[in-house]
C-alpha cells in the first residue's frame, strides 16, 4: 500500500519519532462517568518498533474511498495520537512472549505492565459497542491473565472464547513427547460497553453471522435431511451452518499466498483475517491493527 502522509499532532513528530497525545485527556471509565486520565504510563522498551495500521482521516462527502495508513513505530505511542471513540474494530495480535523461532520481538519484559498500556489505549479509542479481539498462545497463561485484566480493570464485556484450530506444524516424535502437540491458538472476543441515556436502548455490536456460514458437505446434507424429516428443508441447508466458536483454517506454509511477499514466523492466514473483518465490521468502518506483523489484517480490511 502507498499510505498517505500521517498528520503530525501538535507537539509531536512524524513517523520517524514518537507520537504523543495530551496526558491529561479525559478517558471514559467502565461505569460511564468521565474520569481524568492519569499521566501516561511509561512504555517498556521493546527490542524493535512495532508497525501500526492507522485509519485515514475522514473523507469529504463525495470524495474518494478512505484508504489505509501504515505507520512504523511503537503502537502504544501511536494509539495515543488517535481520537477517543474513533475505532469500530480492533484486532490485537500481541507478542506471545514464547520466543517464537528465537525472535527478539517475541520476548517482552514486564509483560502484564506493558499489556496494560496498550489495553488502556484500546479501550479509549474504541467506540461504544466497538469490538476487541486478542490472540493468545496456549503455551503460557498470559492470555488468561489478559482476559481478567480486560474485563475487571478496563471494563470490557467478555463475549466469547474462539479457538483457531489447524492441523499442520512440526510434529514431535512419540519418543520425545512430554506434552500434547499444539494445534490451536486462542482468540478472545470483547465488546466496549455502550453508554446510553435513560430509556434509550443500548446499541448492539456488529455480528454479520451469514459472512461466516459454513457450507454443508453432501454427506452432512443427506444426514440432516434424514434426521430432520418435516423440520429441515434443502432451502434452509443452502444458507449454511451457523458459525461456531471454533474455526478450522490452515496455517500458512511455504506455498501460501501470504508468503509471496516475504516471510514472518507467526503469520495469520488471510482466510482467518477475512472472517473476523467481515463478521465484526461493516464497509466504511474503521479497523485498527496495533500489532501489524506481516500485515494480513490490514490487507484484508483495505480490500
Amino acid at each position: 500500500l502507498a499510505p498517505p502522509a500521517v498528520p503530525r499532532p501538535a507537539g509531536g513528530v512524524g513517523v520517524e519519532g514518537p507520537l504523543r497525545a495530551p496526558a491529561d485527556a479525559a478517558m471514559p471509565a467502565a461505569n460511564g462517568e468521565p474520569e481524568e486520565r492519569a499521566p501516561a504510563p511509561s512504555v517498556p522498551k521493546l527490542s524493535q518498533p512495532r508497525c501500526l495500521a492507522l485509519p485515514a482521516a475522514p473523507r469529504p462527502a463525495g470524495g474518494p474511498p478512505e484508504t489505509a495508513q501504515l505507520v512504523f513505530g511503537d503502537c502504544v505511542l501511536g494509539m495515543r495520537a488517535l481520537p477517543d471513540s474513533s475505532i469500530d474494530l480492533l484486532i490485537a495480535d500481541p507478542p506471545y512472549d514464547i520466543g517464537v523461532q528465537k525472535s527478539a520481538w517475541d520476548t517482552v519484559p514486564h509483560y502484564l505492565e506493558w499489556s496494560r498500556t496498550w489495553l488502556a489505549e484500546a479501550r479509549r479509542v474504541l467506540k461504544p459497542a466497538g469490538q476487541l479481539f486478542i490472540y493468545g498462545s496456549p503455551a503460557k497463561l498470559w492470555i488468561c491473565r489478559l482476559n481478567i485484566i480486560a474485563a475487571d480493570e478496563f471494563g470490557f464485556e467478555f463475549k466469547q472464547h474462539i479457538s483457531w484450530c489447524y492441523n499442520q506444524g512440526g510434529d514431535s516424535r512419540f519418543a520425545g513427547m512430554a506434552q500434547y502437540a499444539v494445534r490451536m491458538e486462542h482468540l478472545e472476543w470483547f465488546v466496549k460497553p455502550t453508554q446510553t441515556g435513560a430509556g434509550q436502548p443500548a446499541a448492539g455490536h456488529t455480528f454479520n453471522a451469514e459472512e461466516a456460514a459454513e457450507h454443508y458437505t453432501p454427506e452432512d446434507r443427506e444426514e440432516a435431511l434424514a434426521k430432520g424429516v418435516g423440520r429441515v428443508t434443502s432451502e434452509s441447508l443452502d444458507k449454511g451452518r451457523p458459525p461456531r466458536n471454533w474455526v478450522e483454517v490452515p496455517r500458512e506454509n511455504s506455498r501460501s499466498v501470504e508468503r509471496r511477499y516475504g516471510a514472518h514466523p507467526s503469520m495469520k492466514p488471510l482466510k482467518l483475517c477475512e472472517r473476523l473483518v467481515r463478521v465484526h465490521s461493516n464497509p466504511g468502518e474503521r479497523v485498527l491493527i496495533p500489532f501489524s506483523g506481516s500485515g494480513s489484517e490490514g490487507v484484508t480490511a483495505a480490500k
